[in-house]
């Protein structure tokens, strides 16, 4: 019997083909997602302004109010991991002896055989995990920085502008008393 290396170029190669792919992939759907999460989080600061206007007008600093923002969006980040992750260990526990029979014909030449085994790549669970935590980071970047550039006043009164309005200037202000 030949060697799997020399019986076939297309095996030996078709693995990190695929894993290009895959990581291309993954990268797009991280794209994805770190669009949405920042839309997101940009609509949960919209309907929390008067909170974070009261916070900096009791004397939080914008620096300490964006830890606020970003912690709470790391928390929600390490829940879902967590329950990602023991999803992932059941799903390979569980399929990680019988394998996932997925038929004949063209699939059988692909994955080079009727089934395949479902494992753990350690490498990858920490690459999805600081992904998350970066986009996690990244992501509240530029709400907090809209939500926290604007006046206490604005913030307070809801309104979205970057600069508190300006008001007139009564004629006993400007030195022409009636």
């Amino acid at each position: 019997a030949e060697d799997y290396r020399e019986a076939s170029i297309f095996f030996t190669q078709f693995y990190g083909i695929l894993k290009a792919f895959y990581k291309i992939f993954f990268g797009f759907i991280l794209c994805v997602i770190a669009v949405g999460l920042s839309a997101t989080i940009h609509m949960n600061l919209l309907t929390r302004r008067e909170e974070f206007g009261t916070l900096r007008a009791i004397g939080y600093s914008k620096a300490r109010c964006y830890g606020v923002i970003f912690l709470e969006l790391l928390i929600l980040a390490a829940i879902g991991v967590g329950i990602a992750l023991g999803f992932t260990v059941g799903f390979t526990m569980f399929f990680g002896k019988s394998g996932i029979y997925v038929g004949g014909g063209a699939v059988t030449y692909m994955l080079g055989g009727e089934s395949f085994i479902p494992i753990i790549m350690w490498t990858d669970v920490w690459f999805c995990v600081g992904s998350i935590v970066v986009f996690a980071l990244v992501s509240t970047v530029l709400p907090s920085h809209k939500l926290l550039s604007q006046g206490l006043t604005d913030l307070l009164a809801k309104r979205q502008g970057k600069k508190p309005r300006k008001h007139r200037k009564s004629k006993a202000v400007k030195g022409k008393v009636a």
